[in-house]
């Protein structure tokens, strides 16, 4: 009832407008056949009422107004021509005012068009900026949940433009367990920010009803290729610490291995598999890991080791594996936080201050004493 209440209303103000430019494209040419004299010029006033009709009621309107006075034009002159001029003459102006006439009612329809394209554009990337600021916020909240016995600080350093599908995840998992995720998705802007939440958010809920890193990445690879088969793939690394944090137990799909937190170094043998996304089948194995009090691990994405300034560089300008080892091993038995706060720092001084990729970091160390303290940033 209310639509067609809105559509009455639409075509009623339709018919106004109709009435309005038209009645003054035939006023003007009434003005004219009553007081046109040689230097009034007012042969130029129908372009005010096709200007109109291009603004008001489109292209087409606008070329009959532009037809219409083109067609008044010449009855004007042979009903009451202002001076004595030929045949062929008044053919030829007929002719030249309609090219005109018509010409604008075209370009200015066009240059409407496009104005308005234009503002579609920009509504809808500003819609996109806003739903992927807000995508970014969840996909690297810093409020972590408080866990027993660790210490875990986090940093998200955003591209220096397109926004990439770089995520962290800080949750509780089945037994008591603790569950601790980096992905990163392949390609930039929404699409990839999409795809990284529907991952992360699959992550944990199967981590609810299971500890096993591995079946949690099966799992969310087989709900990835159902719901977007073909797609770019996402490299994840899934970390679950025992009960007591006295082991981690951890598994790749595609995604580097953690390193230990002081030395540098791969913890233990990695057995990656393909990342998420690539097969309706994930292969893989985990590796179990002891902590020992006081000893931690770094969970990173590639924007760490291939910090850049641009998309093509040589191999020897990325940041690099070495040093970040040994960004590492110079805060030997510093805090989570001093360390994420130190790596980011190095990495995107090494850009210059414009990385051309996300950075997520994740430090966690096991406490000598149970104490929980989540930091970010």
């Amino acid at each position: 009832m209310r639509a067609g209440r809105a559509n009455r209303v639409a075509i009623m103000t339709t018919e106004r407008r109709v009435v309005a430019i038209f009645g003054l494209l035939l006023a003007i040419f009434v003005v004219r056949y009553f007081v046109d004299t040689p230097g009034l010029s007012l042969v130029f006033l129908p372009v005010f009422p096709v200007v109109l009709a291009a603004f008001a009621l489109g292209r087409n309107a606008a070329i009959v107004c532009a037809l219409l006075a083109s067609a008044l034009t010449v009855i004007v002159q042979i009903v009451s021509p202002g001076v004595t001029i030929s045949t062929e003459a008044q053919v030829v102006g007929g002719v030249f005012r309609a090219v005109v006439f018509v010409g604008l009612a075209i370009l200015v329809s066009i240059m409407i068009a496009r104005t308005a394209a234009l503002r579609r554009q920009l509504a809808d990337a500003e819609s996109e900026v806003r739903e992927l600021e807000s995508l970014r916020d969840a996909l690297t909240s810093p409020e972590l949940p408080a866990v027993e016995g660790l210490t875990i600080a986090t940093s998200y350093t955003p591209a220096e433009g397109p926004v990439a599908g770089d995520f962290f995840l800080v949750s509780p998992s089945a037994g008591d367990t603790v569950l601790v995720v980096v992905g990163d998705v392949v390609g930039h802007g929404l699409t990839a920010a999409r795809r990284a939440s529907f991952v992360r958010a699959t992550i944990s809920l199967f981590a609810e009803h299971t500890n096993d890193p591995m079946a949690i990445l099966r799992l969310a690879n087989a709900a990835l290729a159902e719901r977007e088969p073909g797609t770019e793939y996402v490299t994840a690394l899934c970390a679950i610490f025992a009960a007591d944090r006295s082991t981690v137990t951890w598994a790749s799909a595609g995604h580097p291995s953690p390193w230990d937190l002081d030395r540098g170094e791969p913890l233990g043998i990695a057995h990656r598999c393909l990342p998420l996304g690539i097969d309706r089948v994930l292969h893989g194995q985990a590796t179990t890991t002891r902590l020992a009090p006081g000893t931690g691990l770094l969970l990173y994405t590639d924007g760490l080791p291939e910090a850049r300034t641009a998309s093509r560089v040589q191999r020897s300008d990325l940041f690099g594996e070495q040093a970040a080892r040994d960004t590492l091993r110079r805060l030997r038995g510093a805090s989570p936080q001093e360390i994420v706060s130190a790596l980011r720092s190095a990495a995107v001084d090494h850009a210059h201050g414009r990385p051309a990729d996300d950075l997520c970091l994740v430090a966690i160390r096991r406490e000598a004493q149970n104490a929980a303290q989540p930091q970010a940033a």
